[in-house]
């Protein structure tokens, strides 16, 4: 028996290829497998689990031996841009998991919730210290309901040096597309799709990215890892200012844990909120509830709350600008304790502050972390603000407004980030002073940062910037790419890549720097949309080929650290205009379009957009004519947004297209039995015409300032559109 477990161990380590340092655990499998194997040697080819057990084995956990093994990481301790997910090799089975080798930690340890492919093999070092393995349970993870599809990548071990990232490109004339590695055996390989999210990435529903600026900072998310900084006394003081917070809003009553109830856990998030030039950075800590433990229907019921759009604040930014009004921010401290509970909810105690033997926290407040949490606080805001003569926007539930001319208010509020805006400061520090003595608040004063953007302004001269050096500076250095080469765009013209495989799949970072770009190319750089646009749809399984592609940008981000927007008071702009421009089957695997459309307020960009369009066009001018009518839609919302801040439009606003086609069509019906297919799309745009509610007018390629938004472009073009939308260095 034992030749015959020696013999199938053998066969494994040769066809999965890693070092026979593994011989053990190979072993191991094969006892595993040849006890839920059928053998003559028992009554009606039994198997001798059968014999034991007195039931048939479950063989559907069954797996190839050494194959690549991807261990998820429960939501609970990860961050929101860490990996889902690492990759290491499947070495046998346990009672309650698998058994995978972890290549970063150099251990075995045992897991249940594992994704396979079963087509590749990682290739094991040699000298591994196997023998004296240390196992590690791997607890299941715990998923959100609205996951539907679970996507996992490796997690990067130690960072790359600089002269690794620069090695793919050196020049932009160099760039070239390195051939794919090939596969090592015969197998068929699995393509893995992605996930819905990654098919049709729009840049405008991107809020995890807003978490980006945390991945950036690389602040440790312990303790333990804090006590060790230099810093130390700076986090321990915001620990303490948080408490007192917790104190004086009566957040939680110590008690003891009823019989049959949970306490869920707590824990602390740390963040650095930068002053600028002027001001100190402010250190942050913040207690929050690990709020996944939470049962809906027991612990909380609605959930939904309202996010400003970023539109409507780049929108009341703009207005501002162009009337010179004083725009002022405040910061609502420990905001969602402003929130009453409703339900019975008890928490563990915060490390460091323990008391008792024990105890835990039965919560009054809707403290963070909480699945309700945040709504609770918009209710009890908006409550508020509604009694102060404030009314709520019905196209952005954060956009409020009292008043009309010269006494108008404007506030946008996102999450406890507060800006206002008024002709009149006696006005706005009328309702400055109103927050404060109501909510808890820090009043930051004249507009200098906002949701991570540096806001530089000169009233008398209406000029208004807004950039992002310090974020592009830190997510350089994060990603080892301080010293890299820089470049002239951020993706090559015309760039065409396919998706990889399984057995191409990198282990760098990819997912973790397209989420940080995201941030970038959705709040202040529309220059970097297309290429992030682009680049995400290979997030489901990034090789090398896309790695290389993907640093082109921060080469680009390089080389334009104080780029970004500037809004300026100019003579004979028009208040809003709009351009669109489709770039015709982009995609190589689906042949599928990029819609791309910009939306500019007194000649200011306010609004872009990247989107890959739902359906295959079957021409250049039906994917043009899809993108018309997505730009059309999102014309009509910036309209009634305009109208909620006090301003009418006279005539239809200006869309500008360079397809010839597309504009007979949406006009007066030629050539429409051409695209009965798309018949909802021509009627829609038809109509909008006809009510004048839009103006569809014909520009020049060369002219086309979406352009930049659908592809790569030559660089003298590249440089001259990204000044058209206003795009200059704010800042030396």
């Amino acid at each position: 028996m034992n030749r015959t477990l020696v013999e199938k161990a053998r066969a494994m380590l040769d066809d999965s290829a890693i070092d026979r340092k593994f011989w053990g655990q190979a072993v191991l499998t094969a006892a595993y497998l040849t006890n839920r194997s059928p053998t003559s040697a028992l009554e009606a080819n039994q198997t001798p689990y059968e014999l034991w057990e007195s039931k048939k084995p479950d063989v559907s956990n069954i797996r190839v031996f050494g194959c690549d093994a991807y261990v998820h990481v429960p939501k609970e301790l990860r961050r929101k841009l860490d990996a889902k997910a690492w990759k290491g090799t499947f070495v046998g089975y346990s009672h309650n998991g698998y058994r995978v080798w972890d290549p970063v930690k150099r251990t075995i340890v045992t897991a249940r919730d594992v994704d396979f492919a079963e087509g590749g093999h990682q290739k094991l070092e040699k000298n591994v210290p196997v023998s004296s393995e240390q196992l590690m349970e791997v607890p299941s993870s715990i998923r959100e309901a609205e996951d539907e599809e679970r996507c996992v990548e490796d997690v990067a071990g130690e960072d790359q040096s600089d002269d690794e990232f620069n090695s793919f490109v050196e020049d932009e004339e160099e760039v070239q597309a390195p051939s794919g590695a090939q596969a090592r055996d015969g197998r068929p390989q699995r393509t893995r799709s992605a996930p819905a999210w990654h098919k049709d990435f729009d840049v405008e529903y991107a809020s995890f990215a807003l978490n980006a600026m945390n991945f950036v900072e690389d602040i440790p998310n312990s303790i333990a890892e804090l006590k060790k900084r230099d810093d130390w006394q700076k986090w321990k003081a915001a620990m303490d200012e948080e408490m007192s917070s917790m104190a004086r809003n009566n957040t939680w009553t110590l008690v003891k844990l009823p019989p049959g109830r949970k306490a869920i856990t707590s824990k602390w998030v740390f963040k650095v909120k930068r002053g600028g030039a002027e001001k100190e950075d402010r250190f942050k800590a913040r207690l929050v509830a690990r709020g996944f433990t939470q049962k809906q229907g027991f612990d909380y019921t609605d959930t939904y709350s309202p996010v400003a759009k970023l539109d409507t604040l780049r929108t009341v930014l703009a207005l501002a600008n162009e009337n010179r009004m004083f725009v002022h921010t405040m910061d609502v401290k420990t905001a969602f304790l402003n929130g009453e509970l409703a339900e019975e909810i008890y928490m563990t105690q915060p490390e460091e502050f323990q008391q008792g033997n024990g105890l835990v926290c039965r919560l009054h407040r809707s403290i963070y972390g909480l699945k309700q949490a945040s709504r609770a606080w918009n209710d009890r805001f908006h409550s508020f603000i509604s009694k102060l003569g404030f009314v709520r926007s019905s196209n952005d539930f954060c956009l409020y407004t009292r008043g009309a001319g010269k006494e108008m208010m404007i506030l946008v509020i996102y999450v406890d980030d507060i800006l206002l805006a008024s002709s009149s400061l006696q006005i706005l520090e009328a309702v400055k002073r109103k927050l404060a003595a109501e909510f808890e608040m820090t009043d930051e004063g004249e507009i200098k940062q906002f949701l991570g953007m540096r806001i530089d302004r000169d009233r008398n001269t209406g000029v208004l910037k807004i950039s992002q050096r310090d974020y592009f500076d830190g997510l350089l250095r994060r990603f080892g790419m301080m010293d890299c080469k820089p470049i002239s765009t951020p993706m090559e013209n015309r760039l065409k890549l396919q998706k990889g495989d399984e057995k191409q799949r990198t282990s760098k970072p990819y997912r973790e720097l397209v989420g940080c770009l995201t941030y970038a190319s959705i709040t202040t750089r529309p220059d970097l949309a297309a290429a992030v646009n682009f680049f995400s749809q290979f997030q489901s399984c990034p090789n090398e080929e896309h790695w290389n592609h993907l640093k082109r940008i921060l080469r680009y981000i390089k080389g334009t650290l104080d780029v970004g927007l500037v809004y300026k008071v100019e003579e004979n702009e028009p208040l809003l205009q709009v351009f669109c421009d489709a770039d015709w089957a982009n995609d190589l695997t689906d042949r599928r379009s990029v819609s791309g459309y910009v939306v500019k307020l007194y000649g200011s960009t306010v609004g872009w957009i990247t989107r890959k369009q739902q359906t295959v066009s079957l021409s250049s001018t039906e994917a043009e004519l899809a993108a018309l009518c997505t730009a059309a839609c999102h014309t009509l919302w910036m309209v009634r947004i305009l109208e909620d801040l006090g301003m009418r439009l006279d005539g239809g606003v200006p869309i500008y297209e360079d397809n010839q086609s597309t504009i007979r069509i949406a006009e007066d019906g030629r050539d429409y039995k051409r695209l009965k297919h798309v018949d909802t799309k021509f009627h829609f745009l038809r109509e909008l015409v006809q009510q004048g509610k839009i103006d569809i007018r014909f520009v020049r390629s060369a002219e086309q300032q979406a352009d930049l938004m659908t592809k790569g472009l030559p660089a003298a073009v590249f440089k001259g559109l990204r000044s058209k939308l206003g795009l200059e260095v704010c800042c030396a």
